[in-house]
């Protein structure tokens, strides 16, 4: 397992600046939204969350954003690095293993609920 510093506020609360992001490989096919997704941006990796999946001529293609970003991004799903799957900040650390998911109904505010899936 891989990991990388997230740095900036983007995923904000979810992530904080300076968190260490555990990541792994990802496994396309099992992708969906709600998943924090790793890919190349214009100078750093970016993290964020897939809010849509759309298809394209090309494949499908992941509509992302950060939490506390306004405006949303479309990422190929090829050019997907990694898949977040633990996040450290501090003194406390968190797995995205589908217990702890986001209330995507409401596509400008986000909101957190248990679940099991």
């Amino acid at each position: 397992m891989d990991t990388i510093w997230a740095r900036g506020g983007s995923m904000f609360p979810f992530v904080p600046s300076n968190s260490l992001l555990y990541v792994t490989a990802p496994d396309r096919a099992s992708m969906r939204a709600g998943d924090v997704i790793c890919y190349p941006g214009a100078r750093q990796v970016i993290a964020h969350r897939i809010v849509r999946i759309e298809t394209g001529p090309t494949g499908r293609v992941f509509v992302t954003r950060g939490d506390a970003a306004g405006g949303d991004e479309r990422v190929s799903e090829h050019a997907v690095a990694y898949v977040v799957t633990r996040v450290e900040h501090g003194w406390f650390a968190y797995d995205l293993d589908g217990w702890l998911v986001p209330d995507l109904t409401d596509p400008g505010e986000f909101s957190y609920h248990a679940t099991k899936v």
